[in-house]
């Protein structure tokens, strides 16, 4: 039998994004750094673990007409669900969203905390 429900996505930080695979479905919590009209692109960031600055090159070109403008703010925190898309030779991962929404006051080292709990269980 089979099922027609999308795939699940994989809860991950943005450290490990580079690790998987080009068409791989994830989700996970990123800060805004830039927005590049033109080409339909977020910056977001998430030091964690913080060794290191751990960024990725959003595409958001399939969300233009519903995402709420305030998204794009530099410092927006966003939850995001996507695929891994080949990596550009400029930046690190990349990801094609296809649902992306504010995580509002988020504490982020409960979410941290949340998230290591969550892949070690």
């Amino acid at each position: 039998m089979s099922s027609s429900s999308p795939l699940p996505s994989r809860l991950c930080a943005i450290s490990q994004l580079h690790s998987l695979f080009t068409g791989d479905k994830v989700r996970f919590l990123g800060c805004v750094n830039q927005y590049h009209e033109p080409t339909a692109s977020l910056f977001v960031f998430h030091d964690f673990p913080s060794k290191g600055h751990h960024t990725a090159q959003v595409d958001i070109s399939q969300l233009l007409d519903t995402i709420d403008r305030q998204n794009l703010q530099i410092g927006a925190w966003l939850n995001i669900i996507g695929y891994i898309t080949p990596p550009s030779s400029r930046s690190g991962s990349k990801v094609q969203a296809i649902t992306v929404w504010s995580a509002g006051a988020i504490n982020v080292q409960q979410y941290e905390s949340a998230l290591v709990l969550r892949q070690t269980t």
